[in-house]
């Protein structure tokens, strides 16, 4: 299975638009690209978060963007 990695800046620029899953495997990410994967999910992307993926921003507070993407 082809692999393909993805930078937070890839998907807060909206290069992430022709995938349709997204892994989160790194527990730091920043606040814009929480938005940016919450719109891509609003327009039909799944996200699988794993190893905390996403619970804390990037000044490593507890990221509430992550609670409401993930549900």
């Amino acid at each position: 299975v082809a692999v393909d990695f993805v930078t937070e800046d890839d998907v807060i620029d909206g290069r992430a638009k022709d995938y349709r899953l997204i892994y989160v495997t790194q527990e730091y990410v920043h606040s814009k690209c929480m938005a940016a994967l919450q719109k891509w999910c609003e327009a039909g992307g799944t996200v699988a978060a794993l190893c905390g993926g996403g619970m804390r921003d990037e000044f490593g507070r507890v990221n509430p963007a992550a609670a409401a993407l993930y549900g």
